[in-house]
């Protein structure tokens, strides 16, 4: 488990000109963590189209550790298919690949 979790709430917030401020938050509710790690989605149709590119719009100030998910993290979700068939009500719920749907996960969800 990893504590404290900082919500950046996406839209745009994880910029290297609004993530310091995050990091900072993270730095004084975990009393100096022995790692910062940063989870952000890849955002192509946005700002980013590479892993990259997104890596660099994020920066590296204070943190250790940036993963980027290639499709939305809510196809994580999908996977979970204990989870999903408790959420749904649906004891047969099955997803194939959920991370290769046409469709943008949380318009599955």
């Amino acid at each position: 488990m990893v504590l404290p979790t900082v919500d950046a709430g996406g839209n745009g917030q994880l910029c290297s000109r609004k993530i310091t401020a995050f990091v900072d938050k993270l730095k004084i509710q975990a009393k100096n963590p022995d790692k910062v790690v940063v989870l952000a989605d890849l955002d192509p149709d946005r700002c980013a189209p590479c892993i990259s590119k997104r890596k660099e719009i994020i920066g590296n100030d204070g943190i250790d550790l940036i993963v980027i998910a290639r499709k939305a993290l809510e196809s994580w979700f999908l996977a979970d298919m204990e989870a999903m068939r408790r959420w749904t009500g649906n004891k047969g719920f099955y997803e194939d690949q959920p991370e290769t749907l046409s469709e943008m996960p949380w318009d599955r969800l």
